[in-house]
């Protein structure tokens, strides 16, 4: 690895392994806006600032204390970029071809969200979601005027999107492609179109496979995986949705520098006057009876102790079934009784609820998969071993029996303990419960307190949702989130109880939780060096 490589790595985080996807024309598409009053005409429709250079990507902070590791190297990592001007490194990531951006309505609700490449000084090309390119295009059309100089047209079956995992070199490019770093987050990928002249889709999607074969296999799927990880959600999912839910502000993808835009002012008033109470965050969906990592038994002890609201207190204390989870909370309560109380303005800077890079969220889910997976085949043994005795029994109880005719009592019915969710049976539920749209309920008060934007990707249970911020714990002062929650989704209260795990994505900032905006460090720290 270079140096410069191991310096963006150390501010970016830890890369995914390498492969590479290919999106159809029906998942991805680009539209063309051309002439010389593109730039003022998108400017008017865009959240972000065209007229400004791009800004780079947030970096990525370390894990805190109660979060998983970034691994041995990450220290390696840090030294080489104390080496490195961070004007240099900025140049690596930050490309003056493609930048994030949203599309609002009159009411100020996202149409869609969008990467907008420049292309010379009188074109851009619009990478939009597949399933939101037919209404975007109606809208521009719908605010050409006609003294507007620009001509709207679908380019998707000239221009495909690929993109490529795995490296952080988008130096350069062979003619016919534009290759850029993901302005969102160096995490989500290299961007690639390709636009070889008189070529279908399959053969330029054929083309691109035969240049990555040899260091980045195809891996379709990877981006809806890696998308969940990073908590971005993008496209339908935050169709209808002010900017600032979806994490757009986070994201850079809106200006709050630039001149009037369509949508603006529900955007501004929300930033500058009002409160943000919901936000698109990542969620991992387990069963109840699975032992919670480490990273949510501290955070909720933390946010009991920041809140100040008592274990006795909190109203869901039935244990569930599962007996590592009996015995971690009995030594969380005594753990916390011996525990002397910290200092709350120290607490305060820890983040309430884990911060993971999408590998350690990753491993997370996979050490949850392997723990569901043998406490089924532990209950099923038990249950074997369980059902050989009883049948043992009832024959010796046969055999002792010395009067078969006469008339026995009535028996009472075994209780046994509900088996624990199967790997299968989890991802199964999810994937018929856990569709967008669908509502997360608590089943202590019966309140919605989400709603699935991304259902998992296929095979997992990490999901993107609409969470409010005060039964996450990361807005107001009277409400601490519990590690031992218990929700369902959708209407049915039939359907299998879960248990949500909520986290911080390492890119996203420090959240301030009287408004659910960015907290505003520069301000703090002047407040600091008056009262000092």
């Amino acid at each position: 690895m270079s140096r410069k490589a191991a310096a963006l790595v150390s501010r970016f985080g830890r890369l995914w392994s390498r492969c590479h996807e290919t999106f159809p024309p029906s998942t991805r598409r680009i539209l063309s806006v051309k002439g010389p009053s593109a730039t003022t005409y998108l400017q008017n429709l865009l959240t972000c600032d065209l007229s400004s250079p791009p800004i780079s990507p947030r970096t990525e902070v370390l894990e805190d204390n109660h979060s998983a590791s970034r691994g041995p190297s990450s220290e390696y990592h840090d030294d080489i970029a104390a080496d490195i001007p961070m004007e240099i490194l900025e140049k690596s990531v930050v490309s003056d071809l493609v930048r994030p951006g949203c599309f609002l309505d009159v009411k100020g609700r996202v149409v869609t969200d969008a990467l907008i490449w420049k292309r010379g000084e009188e074109e851009y090309w619009i990478d939009v979601d597949g399933g939101c390119a037919d209404e975007l295009l109606a809208h521009l059309n719908s605010y050409k005027l006609r003294r507007t100089k620009v001509d709207i047209a679908d380019k998707s079956d000239e221009v495909s999107v690929h993109v490529i995992y795995g490296t952080l070199n988008a130096d350069g490019g062979p003619p016919g492609f534009e290759i850029a770093l993901d302005p969102r987050h160096p995490s989500l990928g290299l961007r690639v179109l390709s636009f070889t002249p008189s070529t279908s889709h399959e053969e330029r999607s054929e083309q691109f496979a035969k240049m990555m074969k040899d260091k980045f296999p195809v891996a379709p799927g990877t981006t809806g995986v890696i998308r969940r990880l990073a908590g971005v959600a993008e496209g339908v999912e935050i169709r209808n949705k002010t900017a600032l839910e979806c994490n757009q502000d986070f994201l850079n993808a809106v200006s709050f520098k630039k001149g009037c835009y369509l949508g603006q002012e529900l955007t501004a008033r929300t930033k500058f006057k009002g409160v943000v109470r919901k936000r698109i965050i990542p969620v991992i969906l387990t069963d109840t009876s699975v032992q919670i990592p480490r990273q949510w038994g501290m955070s909720a002890m933390l946010q009991r102790q920041i809140k100040k609201v008592p274990v006795e207190d909190e109203p869901d204390q039935k244990l569930p079934p599962g007996p590592h989870m009996i015995q971690m909370q009995q030594a969380q309560k005594e753990s916390e009784k011996d525990m002397p109380m910290p200092n709350i303005d120290d607490l305060k800077k820890i983040p309430l609820q884990p911060r993971l890079s999408i590998v350690s969220a990753g491993g997370i889910w996979n050490a949850l998969q392997r723990a569901i997976e043998f406490g089924s085949h532990q209950q099923e043994q038990e249950q074997e071993e369980k059902d050989d005795k009883e049948t043992e029994k009832e024959k010796e109880k046969e055999k002792e029996n010395s009067a078969p005719n006469e008339e026995e009592p009535p028996q009472m019915p075994s209780l046994t303990k509900k088996p624990e969710v199967t790997l299968d049976a989890l991802i199964n539920s999810l994937s018929a419960n856990a569709t967008m749209g669908t509502k997360i309920k608590d089943k202590n008060d019966g309140k919605t307190i989400g709603e699935i934007v991304s259902p998992p990707a296929p095979g997992t249970a990490i999901a993107l949702a609409m969470m409010r911020l005060d039964r996450v714990g990361l807005l107001g002062d009277n409400v601490a989130w519990k590690h031992t929650n218990k929700v369902t989704l959708g209407e049915n209260d039939d359907v299998m109880e879960l248990r949500y795990l909520p986290y911080l994505p390492l890119w996203w900032p420090n959240v301030d939780e009287k408004t659910g905006k960015e907290k505003e460090i520069e301000e703090e720290e002047e407040e600091d060096e008056e009262i000092d």
